[in-house]
């Protein structure tokens, strides 16, 4: 298989130098990402090691405003694919799925190979799950349980060493999904506060193993963050304003704590789920209200995007479904032309819209919940994890198709990710 995997490689390799004589700094550098992602499927698991502690900091600022919708129509539009490079952009997917011992395994596979093969990519006598790229393609994470210590740990492999490795002994909240900051030095989750039921927002150095409580200073609730992919900034969700419980607002902070400013401020009022935009530029979120009860000055509530220094705030969905029924954030295409989110309990619908105008481009109709959704670098397709009766199972929909088909054959299959 080794063997199978390396001849993979070096024809991959082969076929972009025939493609390009003389390549661009930029073909180059996504040369090197593809080349490092499609060596992951190589490579066997090494050992874990680890060590660490903690320390933190915080400042504030605020400005907010929410203000109308906007204008233009947008089409999906499918590009040539250029020789000797994917459909998908890069092919190469991560996901979780039970191995032949019934464990939670993280894999990897081609999307481009046929027939389509899986590669296990962590190992040892852990169960593993919920796999994230870091925003270059040269990491890989992961969260594995101890069973005996019934413990969490995030787990690292590093692409270019070839070497896997936990990074902290301090166990983490399996269930709190995280983020790469842009330059891939931190893990960032939500964890609970110590002795409390409250939440804080948690850094991991990759490097040191140190953990830092980034929100300590806030002794109420600060949850959902999410990382920047171009700039030192988290986005997340606090309770610390005005109107406490029952008034969500989303913050910015950098990776030590600082530098906080308050982008919304509807007393009354729930907003959840921040997601960057590409750029940076923009954070996608949720704008909720109470029926009856939250102040009428805010409506409407659905999905809304603001400007990352909190000037200017605008609907691009009414949806007044998502105070209970939005699983997670938004995700934005990698071109910044669309946003895809699930809405619903027990039962809940995907849509793709256009992030100008809020124009709806696809609906899911597979009955079941869906979550894990993640673009391909190219924006021509979307995954996405629908379950039905206890069991989960990855889809991929072609923009440009109506119908989305399962990704792979393997049972219980869930946590899909496109490498960037």
């Amino acid at each position: 298989m080794k063997l199978k995997c390396l001849w993979t490689l070096l024809a991959y390799l082969i076929c972009l130098s025939l493609s390009a004589c003389s390549p661009s700094a930029e073909e180059q550098a996504a040369t090197e990402t593809q080349a490092a992602s499609y060596a992951f499927a190589t490579q066997t698991a090494l050992a874990p090691t680890a060590t660490r502690t903690p320390t933190p900091t915080a400042t504030s600022t605020a400005t907010p405003t929410i203000t109308p919708t906007p204008t233009v129509t947008l089409i999906p539009a499918p590009s040539a694919t250029p020789y000797g490079m994917s459909k998908y952009g890069n092919p190469f997917v991560v996901f979780t799925a039970r191995d032949e011992r019934g464990w939670w395994t993280v894999f990897g596979t081609n999307l481009d190979e046929t027939p389509l093969q899986y590669y296990s990519v962590s190992s040892g006598d852990r169960t593993a799950h919920m796999p994230v790229w870091s925003p270059d393609a040269s990491y890989l994470a992961w969260v594995e349980q101890d069973a005996l210590a019934m413990a969490y740990y995030y787990v690292v492999f590093d692409l270019f060493n070839s070497q896997i490795f936990q990074p902290s002994q301090q166990p983490v909240d399996s269930n709190a999904k995280f983020c790469w900051t842009y330059d891939s030095k931190y893990l960032v989750w939500s964890d609970h506060q110590p002795n409390s039921r409250e939440m804080d927002i948690y850094r991991l150095e990759v490097e040191t193993g140190e953990i830092t409580d980034l929100t300590q200073d806030s002794p109420v609730w600060d949850a959902f963050p999410a990382c920047s992919p171009v700039s030192d900034a988290i986005a997340f969700v606090s309770d610390r304003a005005d109107g406490g419980k029952g008034t969500d607002n989303i913050w910015v902070m950098d990776s030590q704590g600082d530098s906080l400013r308050q982008l919304t401020n509807t007393p009354g009022w729930e907003n959840g789920r921040p997601t960057w935009s590409p750029d940076g530029r923009e954070i996608a979120y949720y704008h909720s209200g109470y029926p009856g009860t939250s102040d009428v000055a805010f409506a409407q509530g659905g999905v809304y995007v603001v400007k990352s220094d909190g000037c200017e705030s605008r609907l691009v969905v009414k949806d007044d479904t998502l105070l209970f029924g939005a699983n997670e954030a938004p995700v934005w295409s990698p071109d910044g032309r669309y946003l895809a989110y699930s809405a619903g309990l027990d039962e809940s619908t995907i849509s793709v819209v256009s992030t100008l105008d809020g124009t709806l481009l696809w609906s899911s109709e597979l009955p079941g919940r869906k979550s894990d959704l993640s673009w391909s670098s190219n924006s021509a397709y979307l995954l996405f994890t629908n379950e039905v009766d206890m069991i989960n199972q990855i889809y991929i929909l072609a923009i440009a198709e109506p119908r989305p088909v399962p990704m792979v054959t393997l049972p219980d299959n869930l946590w899909g990710m496109f490498a960037p």
